[in-house]
């Protein structure tokens, strides 16, 4: 009985066995459309290495987890800093420093979460006035080839920003 095609769901009626096939199509199609577009955006790159820009201008980001500032696929105007410079500026880093605050407590955790959203926000504040796409740790992204310009190093003016928050 279970193979003919009106005993898939003997007890339903026609219309809720249409709408369970049509909310089991739609969440395959979700989930397949969501997948190709999670290997585009993220690991496509994977296999390519290093990312690359595409002809913009040559840069490269060796270690893309040292960017604060920005989105890697395509790097145009890319800056530096030196991040523990910065951080050295901060006063909720300089009491984890002299208090000797140890990382497994949870005063370390409130203390270091205020000091990185204010060293982010003064990154994010120095790459909309000098116009930056990407800021990254000095070192993380080389220039592609001699007649390609230099990372700006940005180290300076995050620290103003800083003293100004």
């Amino acid at each position: 009985m279970l193979g003919t095609p009106g005993a898939v769901a003997r007890g339903c009626p026609r219309s809720a066995r249409v709408r369970r096939s049509h909310v089991v199509l739609v969440a395959l199609g979700l989930s397949a459309a969501a997948a190709g577009a999670g290997w585009w955006l993220f690991g496509r790159h994977a296999e390519e290495g290093p990312v690359r820009t595409r002809g913009l201008r040559d840069y490269e980001c060796g270690e893309p987890g040292k960017v604060y500032f920005g989105r890697l696929p395509i790097i145009r105007r890319p800056a530096s800093v030196v991040s523990a410079e910065a951080y050295a500026q901060i006063p909720e880093y300089a009491r984890i420093r002299n208090e000797g605050i140890g990382a497994d407590t949870p005063q370390y955790t409130l203390l270091m979460k205020t000091v990185s959203d204010r060293f982010l926000a003064a990154v994010a504040e120095v790459a909309r006035t000098h116009d930056h796409d990407v800021i990254a740790e000095r070192g993380a992204i080389q220039r592609g080839g001699p007649d390609v310009p230099e990372v700006p190093d940005r180290t300076a003016d995050v620290v103003a920003a800083l003293a100004r928050r």
